[in-house]
């Protein structure tokens, strides 16, 4: 019996399953002061890209939890704090009558990560940034000797269905907005939990930015059609990009999530001349129908963008092959 179950027994211990350490990137990490962005800025996507913090987290080699820490000083005004972890995700149209062509590709989780986002009065923020994760907690004793937990976090997220204290998920942004007109002059603590890694290389990459204003009309300032295309190209920062590593992390990443921006990812997966690593299943080329990145501008053929990169569908046409 010994025998056949040493043949017949798996030969996985699981290990791909369990995060590590990855060796040069950090579990807790503090990423400095942030200046807010102007809205004027959301229109030009270099623009946007300049006033994003990019960052790698990795799983903490001694703390419990993981995660990112940045702060910035209030004026008095509202805010929109929005956070991105890498990459994209959508679900799969698995409807046989009538499924939705642009998701009927099986959308690749391995490369995915999560990140929750608080925000709140530094002064209030329990943790020691590069050190210790914490919250917005304060706990206090009544004059009846109870103990009383206030949470002072300003960044409570409602789910779909009313609940609060939501979250995202995994890949999908989080945003919210911070009224400091009680508050002008004092520093706000941006605290990004991590919830999970991706599972391919144990390295979570991110956007966050502060954007000066609410949260409302930001996707149609920066004239994208979804959260996930306000902060661009999070799955790279500009140092993995500079050290030429991104292509053995996310290779075509960029042009995946331009596609995905573009609602045309379908066709990205259908057939890409350069093999995705967001989505192995993306790798069925033959030839007709190709796509071409040169930093943001992407080209399509048979489908083609009349201007290069493509701000809405509204200017995508089709044309010949040749």
């Amino acid at each position: 019996m010994l025998f056949l179950l040493t043949i017949f027994a798996c030969g996985h211990a699981g290990d791909d399953y369990v995060p590590k350490s990855v060796e040069g990137y950090e579990g807790v990490s503090v990423l400095g002061e942030l200046t807010p962005m102007s809205r004027d800025n959301l229109l030009s996507t270099t623009a946007r890209q300049e006033g994003v913090t990019y960052a790698t987290l990795t799983l903490p080699r001694e703390q419990l939890f993981g995660g990112a820490t940045a702060s910035f000083v209030a004026d008095g005004s509202t805010y929109c704090v929005v956070v991105d972890p890498e990459a994209v995700t959508w679900n799969q149209s698995v409807d046989f009558e009538a499924p939705s062509e642009t998701y009927i590709f099986k959308d690749n989780t391995s490369d995915d990560g999560d990140l929750d986002l608080s925000v709140g009065l530094s002064a209030n923020y329990t943790g020691t940034p590069g050190y210790q994760m914490g919250n917005f907690e304060q706990a206090y004793e009544d004059s009846l000797g109870a103990q009383v937990t206030v949470n002072t976090n300003e960044c409570v997220l409602v789910g779909s269905l009313g609940q609060v204290g939501a979250h995202a998920g995994r890949a999908t942004p989080e945003f919210c907005e911070i009224d400091t007109t009680l508050h002008p002059g004092r520093e706000y603590t941006i605290a990004l939990d991590t919830w999970s890694l991706p599972l391919d290389d144990d390295l979570l990459s991110f956007g966050l930015v502060v954007i000066e204003g609410s949260c409302e009309g930001i996707q149609d300032q920066a004239n994208v059609p979804d959260w996930e295309c306000v902060i661009p190209a999070e799955s790279c920062t500009p140092e993995e990009a500079a050290a030429d590593n991104c292509n053995a992390r996310e290779s075509s990443f960029a042009a995946m999530e331009l596609a995905y921006c573009n609602q045309f990812q379908h066709l990205f997966c259908d057939c890409a001349i350069n093999p995705s690593a967001d989505n192995p299943s993306c790798n069925t080329c033959e030839g007709t129908v190709g796509f071409a990145l040169v930093e943001d501008q992407l080209t399509v053929s048979p489908v083609c963008a009349a201007d290069g990169y493509v701000a809405d569908l509204s200017v995508l046409n089709l044309c010949s092959a040749d």
